[in-house]
């Protein structure tokens, strides 16, 4: 069986005027919508998944985070998960560091519209009034100029997330 969702993404004040640190908050946006859609009913035209594909494109492959990710991916498919909800993203602080190399992305999360359910057990997919902390280092895609898909289809492909680590209650509600 696989997991059902109906699940939503807003990103709050994720706006810079340098250019550079807008890609990587687009990138990073994009990435986390990109994980929400794993979780979606969507398949391809032969029946599979594509979330190991997907993946790839918004996590460096071998590192922390695209592990991280995939097992993840993989264990929401594998379940009879039902999900439903809107989280909403805030507070990020950008660097770029590394002559434009690398960046490090801080942000904060709230999940608590987020439910999910399982059989008949209904549960929310965070504790009632903590905010999770984002930690996540990015680094630029060295193909990323060189892949010959539409420009629209690269759009925000810029940059790739290689580790990733969250602190449970690190924000405060705004």
């Amino acid at each position: 069986m696989h997991s059902i969702a109906h699940v939503g993404a807003a990103f709050s004040d994720w706006k810079s005027k340098d250019k550079g640190k807008q890609a990587v908050l687009d990138s990073a946006a994009k990435a986390e919508r990109n994980t929400q859609m794993l979780m979606t009913d969507s398949k391809d035209e032969d029946g599979t998944y594509r979330y190991e594909e997907l993946i790839k494109d918004w996590y460096l492959e071998g590192s922390q985070a695209h592990k991280c990710r995939t097992a993840y991916a993989k264990g929401v498919r594998d379940t009879e998960l039902e999900l439903w909800g809107h989280t909403r993203f805030y507070a990020p602080k950008v660097s770029v560091y590394d002559g434009g190399r690398k960046a490090r992305l801080e942000y904060c999360a709230d999940h608590d519209l987020m439910e999910a359910r399982h059989g008949t057990k209904e549960y929310p997919l965070a504790k009632a009034g903590t905010y999770p902390r984002h930690r996540t280092h990015l680094v630029k895609d060295e193909n990323w100029g060189k892949d010959v898909r539409p420009p629209e289809d690269k759009a925000g492909r810029e940059w790739k997330t290689v580790r990733e680590t969250m602190t449970p209650d690190g924000c405060d509600k705004r």
